[in-house]
C-alpha cells in the first residue's frame, strides 16, 4: 500500500512543438496537466506513466519519472491533486497546438501554493532543481514602480 498526500495525481510532461516550444498535455481537469484519481495499491510513478501512454494514446511511448512536486495543488472548491512531472524519452508524443506552454499555465493560476508548485517544476526541467531559490509575487502597485523605474520619470 502506498500512501499519497492527495486523492488525485496530475501530471505535467514537456513536449516541445516544432518551434522548440514546450507545450503541456492537458485533459481539462482542475489543474493544468493530465488528471487521475489515485490509486494507493500502485507507486505515483508507475500510475502517472500509464496515465500518460493511455491520454497521448501512445503505449509504445516511453517516459521517465522525474519526480513528484511539493507542495500539493490546492485549490479552493477542486480536490487536492499531487504534480508529478514526468519526461518523454526517446520519440516525442504528438503535440497538440492548443496546449498551454508553461506561461500559459502560469498566468491561469491564483497566487499561491498551486502557483508554486507549477513554478518549482520549471525550476526542476531547467536543471535546477537544487538550487534555493525565492518567489516573489508582485502586485500592480510595485510593477507600476518598477516600470517607472525602467522608463525614467516622465517629463
Amino acid at each position: 500500500m502506498f500512501l499519497a498526500k492527495a486523492p488525485t495525481l496530475t501530471v505535467l510532461i514537456p513536449v516541445q512543438d516544432e518551434k522548440g516550444v514546450m507545450r503541456f498535455p492537458t485533459n481539462k481537469g482542475p489543474y493544468p496537466g493530465l488528471h487521475h484519481l489515485i490509486d494507493n495499491s500502485l507507486p505515483l510513478s508507475s500510475q502517472a506513466v500509464l496515465l500518460a501512454q493511455t491520454e497521448l494514446n501512445a503505449l509504445d511511448l516511453k517516459f521517465v519519472a522525474l519526480a513528484p512536486i511539493d507542495p500539493v495543488l490546492k485549490i479552493e472548491g477542486s480536490p487536492s491533486s499531487v504534480l508529478y512531472l514526468l519526461k518523454p524519452e526517446g520519440k516525442q508524443p504528438k503535440v497538440d497546438s492548443t496546449w498551454p506552454t508553461i506561461a500559459d499555465i502560469l498566468r491561469s493560476l491564483p497566487q499561491g501554493q498551486t502557483r508554486l508548485a507549477y513554478m518549482k517544476a520549471l525550476q526542476y526541467l531547467a536543471g535546477a532543481a537544487e538550487a534555493d531559490v525565492s518567489v516573489l509575487e508582485v502586485d500592480d502597485e510595485v510593477r507600476a514602480r518598477l516600470k517607472e523605474q525602467d522608463q525614467g520619470p516622465v517629463h
